[in-house]
């Protein structure tokens, strides 16, 4: 995919598409800002970054659960 973005989300981001596959829906809804953080080893500094993943996999689990 092409992003623009501080290298801290870009790693969340291409992380988040690598751990969704193969999760199911309740695996994916546990996922949440502490986690993002610890797989990916980011300081606080970075909390901006792991929460716009969170933000954008609740939004997509939210508009999946409308659709079906």
């Amino acid at each position: 995919f092409m992003a623009y973005g501080t290298a801290a989300t870009l790693a969340c981001c291409e992380w988040l598409c690598s751990w969704v596959e193969g999760k199911s829906l309740s695996e994916l809804e546990n996922c949440n800002i502490d986690f993002v953080l610890q797989q990916l080893d980011l300081d606080k500094l970075s909390q901006h970054s792991a929460q716009l993943v969170v933000d954008m996999l609740q939004s997509a689990l939210s508009v999946s659960q409308v659709s079906h």
